[in-house]
């Protein structure tokens, strides 16, 4: 009897999940959708279980956030769990700017504190009260 490998990968949302069964040679085996409430937790890991599959690897998206109920309840039944990130195409990732990158928000005095601070040449603000530095405070004259 050959044993056939598979892994499989959980999308969670607010009120439900969906799990995808895949074979190693890429196809789906079986999909569905599923509420996270304990009971149908529980039908899911039967689920996996009745399967003539042998399940190596189970993928959570959002393992410390939605996912968590499922995540717990996997590992406890002794999967292999991993965590998954979502899918973001490379396209989409160049065309968002990075966190570096964009412009400090009005209020956001670390941003403005430190990308206009004194060494960058710029006024600066005061450490303390956030307020813009100017004239003599700010080395000027």
């Amino acid at each position: 009897m050959t044993i056939t490998h598979a892994v499989a990968g959980i999308d969670p949302h607010k009120r439900t999940a969906t799990v995808a069964v895949v074979d190693v040679l890429g196809a789906v085996v079986t999909s569905l959708s599923f509420a996270v409430t304990e009971l149908c937790i529980a039908e899911l890991l039967s689920l996996l279980r009745s399967t003539t599959l042998s399940i190596d690897r189970v993928g959570v998206e959002g393992s410390g956030g939605l996912g968590r109920p499922v995540m717990l309840a996997l590992a406890a039944a002794g999967y292999d769990v991993r965590e998954v990130q979502a899918n973001r195409s490379r396209a989409s990732q160049a065309a968002q700017p990075s966190e570096d990158r964009r412009p400090g928000r009005r209020g956001d005095r670390t941003r403005d504190t430190v990308r206009s601070g004194p060494a960058a040449g710029g006024q600066g603000r005061h450490p303390l009260t956030g307020l813009r530095r100017t004239g003599r405070a700010a080395g000027l004259a």
